[in-house]
């Protein structure tokens, strides 16, 4: 999931607990001046049951402790509802914003600056109980009412059809990466960097066997953990619980619903936390980036680059996902021509990002927004080239950004959401999709080619070359058709009558791949913005 598509973000749902009233009206008031819909409810609540459509174009904030971060995780998790957590508590690992810079951190997620992290979660069932957590699942000895009697279970533990051993002891932990410096550090396990870290570790606790080590294993491994007596399970510090008075068959797991949680530049790092609530005396200062040899400032090119390489991903998982609704809004356009929901949406994210990264430039967009500032840059977008195949539910659509100088391509992006292919040149550069080089074909006849055609309205082209061409495809989206073209999937595309937003980005590809782009006679094909 990407960060810069919470550009788009309509509502906002805040969680805390309570004696954080002043701040929740704050955010509240803020929410209000930016025409941002809100709701808030306090912990042990459900959002669904004060009503509303909280799934999509939703954030969520946490105001409290880790505590109050755990709710968060509990109610946006089912909903993929990214959320930050702010830390109001004694002690807030988790929550890593500060309550005084809530609103910088708000300012840079809805300027597209901010990232979000999946963090790996932890599933367990047993019988018909079922939960998920964040930190960690525990199969704990239930304590004995009199002191004489037994003090420890004895666990068994298998890995598939492997039998892993016998626990004996107080029970066993089994936790994410994220939850490895809570319970499972305080037994002896190792600490998880969280990020990109999809595994779970099982955790002896109180053993009476000094040889025993914690194990980690995959997030997708499935763990059968069997006690001989009555334990009780307890989920993130015993948020869910459930006591097995029999022995029975608990399995757990990585869940497959990991939480978003959003990152900006007011979130404290994983070392930072570790070093100030957690006193790891390793970090002393010092350890700036800029000490490292060979660090340099990005040029101008490869800050447009990744921008528009961000936008592109960032409008691409949105018209995915609305791709899918059974029902989106359309909308007539001139000649008989549809816009949807989808491409403004696309827009907004893609012009927002570019405005907030260079204020000066010009901006073209196929739909709403033309910006002249008199800027020797402008940006020329399409944010949804495809729309009439998007509505129809097919998968040939693409996002279109180029960035030109002078009227010259300079950068050039193409985004295929469905198939996430990503193409991308810089003048005087190789074409890339997904980061390997890409070149057209070095085909001469025209017998052994693969023609892709766009619109050919009286089909007078398609007609005198369809017999004497090794094949012809029609995919529907200019964009798609040069992105093609330039990986050598076809031999010669033809376009007619099409606007600069429609191929600026695949004319740059199809140069920097190799390939030749012509008008009809020949000549050299110069974009043209005189639209009518």
């Amino acid at each position: 999931m990407e960060g810069n598509r919470l550009i788009a973000v309509k509502k906002i749902i805040v969680v805390s607990r309570q004696g954080c009233e002043n701040q929740v009206e704050n955010i509240k008031q803020w929410a209000s001046k930016e025409g941002i819909e809100f709701l808030a409810v306090q912990t042990g609540e459900n959002i669904d049951e004060n009503g509303g459509e909280w799934e999509g174009r939703t954030i969520g904030i946490t105001i409290g402790g880790d505590g109050t971060f755990l709710e968060g995780v509990r109610i946006f998790s089912p909903k993929k509802i990214p959320f930050i957590g702010v830390g109001s508590g004694t002690l807030s690992f988790l929550a890593c914003v500060e309550p005084e810079e809530i609103f910088d951190a708000l300012e840079e997620i809805f300027q597209g600056k901010s990232n979000i992290d999946e963090l790996q979660r932890v599933s367990v069932r047993v019988d018909s109980f079922e939960a998920e957590g964040l930190n960690e699942v525990v199969i704990g000895h239930v304590w004995p009412k009199k002191p004489t009697e037994r003090k420890i279970s004895s666990i068994d533990v298998f890995v598939g059809e492997e039998h892993i051993g016998k626990y004996d002891g107080t029970g066993i932990a089994v936790t994410t990466p994220t939850g490895s410096t809570g319970l499972s550090l305080s037994a002896g396990g190792p600490i998880h960097y969280p990020m990109l870290n999809e595994t779970i570790q099982l955790t002896p606790l109180h053993t009476h066997n000094i040889g025993v080590r914690p194990l980690v294993f995959g997030a997708g491994t499935e763990l059968k953990i069997i006690p001989d007596t009555e334990v009780y399970v307890l989920v993130d510090g015993g948020r869910v619980t459930n006591l097995l008075k029999t022995k029975k068959v608990i399995t757990i797991t990585g869940s497959k619903m990991p939480a978003y949680l959003i990152k900006t530049s007011q979130s404290r790092g994983f070392f930072d936390r570790l070093g100030t609530n957690l006193g790891w005396g390793i970090r002393r200062g010092g350890g700036e980036m800029d000490q490292i040899n060979g660090y340099r400032e990005k040029t101008f090119e490869e800050v447009a680059l990744e921008l528009a390489r961000n936008a592109a991903v960032g409008a691409g998982d949105v018209l995915r996902e609305l791709h899918r609704k059974e029902e989106i809004e359309i909308f007539e356009k001139a000649k008989e021509e549809k816009v949807t929901e989808a491409d403004y949406l696309s827009e907004n994210i893609i012009t927002s990002l570019i405005r907030s990264e260079f204020p000066d430039h010009d901006i073209i967009s196929e739909e709403t927004v033309w910006e002249d500032n008199n800027s020797k840059y402008r940006w020329v977008i399409d944010p949804l080239d495809g729309t009439g195949n998007f509505i129809h539910k097919n998968p040939n659509y693409s996002v279109s950004i180029a960035l030109l100088e002078e009227n010259d391509p300079l950068i050039g992006v193409i985004y295929i959401p469905e198939i996430d292919q990503l193409y991308s040149a810089v003048r005087g550069e190789n074409a890339m999709v997904n980061g390997n080089v890409i070149k057209t074909t070095n085909r001469e006849e025209i017998r052994e080619s693969m023609l892709i055609t766009g619109h050919d309205p009286k089909g007078e082209l398609l007609s005198s070359l369809y017999p004497v061409v090794k094949g012809v495809r029609r995919y529907g989206s200019a964009a798609i058709n040069l992105a093609y073209l330039a990986c050598g999937s076809a031999d010669i595309v033809w376009e007619w009558d099409t606007n600069p937003w429609d191929v600026a980005a695949g004319i740059l590809m199809v140069k920097c791949a190799g390939g030749r782009v012509t008008k009809k006679n020949g000549e050299e094909y110069i974009l043209d913005f005189k639209i009518d």
